[in-house]
């Protein structure tokens, strides 16, 4: 089959105009504040602290967040109930540090890993 390149071109360019005419709407919508008809100031506020969640929990700007890709660490995560850990998150390194030699603001010279464990 033989391929028309200037017909191939054509169509490009009618795609690229028909997504500069998308983009130029989408920008319209989102300068629009929602009307009330569709959510109420009290919704309003629930929606916002839902974004503002997702934002925290994903370290990014719900701007540069990947719809597709959003939960990716879902398989990861812990389940059951959330909850907190009594005296704050800090006791899990805390017991988890007991026993070993720590020493602050020493530098590291070498890392030896044994059958005993690392040193």
């Amino acid at each position: 089959a033989q391929f028309d390149l200037q017909a191939a071109f054509k169509v490009y360019d009618g795609q690229l105009v028909r997504r500069q005419e998308l983009e130029i709407r989408l920008q319209q919508l989102e300068e629009n504040v929602p009307s009330e008809v569709y959510l109420s100031i009290r919704d309003r506020q629930i929606l916002d602290w839902h974004f503002a969640n997702l934002e925290f929990a994903n370290a990014t700007p719900l701007s540069t967040l990947s719809l597709k890709y959003w939960d990716q660490d879902d398989d990861f995560e812990f389940s059951g109930p959330h909850m907190t850990v009594r005296s704050g998150f800090s006791q899990l390194p805390s017991k988890m540090a007991a026993g070993l030699d720590i020493r602050f603001e020493t530098p590291v010279r070498n890392i030896s890993y044994t059958e005993h464990g690392v040193e």
